[in-house]
């Protein structure tokens, strides 16, 4: 409201009551619990982001509320679902590019900072669309205060070009079109500084934009590639627990996708100490840090020579004696683990709460779960403690238990994701017969009750009948927790009292048909061989709902082509094609939902209908429900048809900016391919130039040669005479 009364008049009471309000919602988004509130399935939070995305989108903002925004954003950001919703659906990169720009017009320096500080939190892990507007401004403003002298601008746009620069094919050819002779010796000169945080922004950009020339080929090749590998393992094992350590992992990822230098990684001598050392950062490592350790760990387990090291390192330590040592362990801090394989069951066993904590948990399992599987699947198993299985077991199950104990929340996924990875890990440990009657012993048909009871009740439309809304499906993750805990039962069901029976009749319950035809027309390999196995064994039964999957499998094929034939954008705000017109803005907001209203005409027709059932249509009719349920399927059918053309009008609205942007991509291709063309023309016309020249000293060589030759005859005869 404050934005709109704003917006229709930019007084100076209205700037600042808006200010106010920007204030008070600095203040309330201070904690990370009160940013839950700020979802796309409240219409008013986004309603609320919409408005601060304007005020910024605002050519004529004031500094000042600008800078509240601003303000706001940095609260938002520091979650990272938040974060990811606000570069993806409001564009919020290319707003703060514009904001940018103004500052720097303004020369309002410390607003410039600020701006490039949270530019810089929002583009971490996110992708940039090139094409948006004042992105090459932004990128030519990076690399202009990079090249000149050191100031305090320079460490946070270092750090925002390597942000934009990773996986962002466009912006990589784009920066090395510039003129990049004195990006590069600003590059190397910050390789020799002091600050570690510099030196690891100056290499992530190095490796994203110029690995493959001359500079890349430095670094990265010969014996400065072993310098650079001692760099980065120092930058990670010594760096400070933050940035310096997150960046460390992403170019350690990135340049093992090279199978040159993963061949010289694995060549190298102190790989050893190195993966020992990386391995003790998880005893002393904060959430967010130890969840990049753990991305490159697993990174490092996919090759087989690393994993086995890794494997190797983690199981050296004492094995826990009895269970009272695994609760002892997951009560104190996780500084007092002396071992990783200690450390890293301490973080699988962490809550859900917070989110930094829930991603390192996830990892851990993903973690130790490549470790067990290199352990069980090697021909030498002396590695594997009995009581380190046992451990990991008890813990698995503990896991699962807490899980199931958590109130049903169908907005909240963290419960469900660790669930699934956990049953994937007990499923991988099934395949070796000891582990399996280990696993057995433990459980029990309630448990898995309790898990599929859970996901039925939570995702009862998939199963309802005359029901075939789109928006009527399960997600993911939920159908993916029931069909692995049927794979994880049909393994232990020979094994576990009334398990077996229990799986058969949960075979031939018609609400799994759903999920199972969710599977068997999924993109996944495993998923479709995990449904097939439990359609192969439900098929020996003696009910088997046969029919009702096979007609649930052709409607979801059905559905997947007209969603590919029509798609049909979700209601999300985008902001990259709003202009905001002064003139036309009311003091009230208007819905988001639907952009019709009713005329006058059609409502009088609706009022009179309703009148003329309210004194007419007596209850002493007995068919006055029916036909009070006739008028209400037309009623829904007409508001049905209105939300199709709605959804089609914003297709078509889509597909004309899509095309528009295609267009321009295409014009800028066609002029960057006859710029090269025209380049090679050059080329090939100065090569024919001086193939010419070379071609006429050619034969005045032959002249000379042949001039010499005879002066040579000649001197011989004389010679002789």
């Amino acid at each position: 409201m404050a934005a709109n009364q704003y917006f229709t008049s930019s007084s100076n009471s209205n700037m600042v009551y808006l200010q106010s309000q920007l204030e008070s919602l600095q203040s309330h988004t201070d904690n990370l619990p009160s940013l839950k509130f700020f979802n796309t399935r409240n219409m008013l939070a986004v309603d609320c982001l919409t408005r601060v995305v304007q005020i910024l989108n605002d050519p004529q903002v004031k500094m000042v509320l600008a800078n509240k925004c601003i303000m706001v954003f940095q609260n938002l950001v520091q979650d990272n679902d938040l974060c990811t919703l606000l570069q993806s659906q409001f564009h919020l990169s290319e707003s703060l590019a514009s904001v940018l720009k103004n500052s720097v017009e303004k020369q309002s320096e410390g607003f410039t900072l600020e701006c490039i500080q949270l530019l810089m939190t929002l583009t971490y892990g996110q992708q940039i669309n090139f094409h948006d507007n004042h992105i090459k401004y932004l990128l030519k403003f990076l690399v202009k205060q990079i090249c000149s002298s050191a100031s305090e601008l320079t460490q946070p746009c270092l750090g925002l070009l390597a942000n934009i620069c990773r996986k962002n094919i466009t912006v990589q050819t784009y920066i090395r079109s510039l003129e990049c002779s004195k990006l590069c010796r600003a590059l190397l000169n910050f390789l020799l500084d002091q600050n570690k945080t510099n030196v690891i922004f100056s290499l992530s950009v190095i490796t994203s934009v110029f690995q493959h020339e001359v500079l890349g080929e430095k670094v990265l090749s010969g014996a400065n590639l072993r310098n650079t590998l001692q760099l980065l393992f120092n930058l990670l094992i010594n760096g400070d627990a933050g940035i310096t350590r997150r960046y460390a992992v992403d170019v350690f990822t990135d340049i093992s996708k090279s199978p040159k230098i993963l061949h010289s990684l694995l060549k190298y001598e102190h790989l050893p100490i190195c993966l020992e050392n990386t391995l003790n950062l998880l005893t002393s490592s904060v959430p967010d840090s130890v969840a990049k350790i753990f991305e490159l760990l697993i990174e490092f387990s996919s090759t087989s020579q690393m994993r086995t090291s890794i494997c190797s390192i983690m199981l050296r330590c004492q094995p826990l004696r009895d269970l009272s040592q695994l609760e002892t362990l997951l009560r104190k801090p996780v500084n007092q683990s002396s071992y990783p394989l200690l450390a890293t069951i301490h973080w699988a066993s962490q809550p859900i709460e917070a989110t930094d904590t829930h991603t390192a948990s996830l990892l851990a399992i993903d973690l130790l779960k490549e470790i067990f599987e290199e352990v069980l699947f090697s021909d030498d198993k002396n590695n594997m403690s009995r009581n380190h299985v046992e451990v990991m077991v008890c813990l698995l199950i503990k896991i699962l238990r807490e899980n199931c104990q958590q109130p049903v929340d169908t907005s909240d996924t963290k419960t469900q994701e660790k669930t699934t990875k956990v049953l994937q890990f007990l499923t991988v440990l099934c395949s070796d017969d000891d582990v399996k009657k280990l696993i057995a012993s433990q459980v029990n048909v309630d448990m898995f009750r309790t898990i599929l009871q859970h996901q039925f009740n939570q995702n009862k439309h998939m199963y309802q009948i005359n029901n075939s809304s789109k928006n009527h499906t399960a997600s993911d993750i939920d159908v993916e927790v029931i069909l692995l805990s049927l794979n994880l039962m049909s393994k232990l069901r020979r094994h576990v009292i009334n398990l077996d029976d229990y799986f058969k009749l949960q075979l031939q319950d018609s609400r799994l048909v759903p999920f199972l035809a969710t599977y068997i027309t999924s993109a996944n390999r495993d998923h479709v061989q995990t449904a097939l196995q439990l359609v192969s064994t439900a098929a020996s039964l003696d009910i088997f709902l046969d029919v009702v999957l096979c007609d649930s499998v052709a409607t979801m094929n059905v559905r997947k082509e007209e969603e590919t034939a029509v798609v049909v954008p979700e209601r999300t705000t985008v902001l990259s094609d709003i202009s905001y017109n002064k003139e036309n803005t009311n003091n009230t907001i208007l819905p988001l939902t639907s952009k019709h209203t009713m005329s006058d005409e059609d409502n009088k027709t609706m009022q009179n209908l309703i009148l003329k059932m309210e004194t007419n249509l007596e209850m002493k009719d007995s068919k006055v429900s029916d036909i009070i349920q006739l008028y209400e399927h037309q009623l829904q059918s007409l508001k049905t048809n209105e939300e199709h053309l709605e959804n089609l009008l914003k297709t078509k609205s889509l597909e004309l900016v899509q095309s528009d942007r295609l267009i321009s991509q295409y014009r800028l291709n066609g002029a960057r391919v006859e710029s090269e063309s025209h380049n090679l023309r050059k080329m090939l016309q100065e090569s024919e130039r001086k193939s010419e020249e070379y071609l006429e000293q050619m034969n005045d060589m032959r002249l000379k040669l042949n001039n010499l030759e005879t002066t040579v005859d000649q001197l011989d005869q004389e010679n002789e005479r």
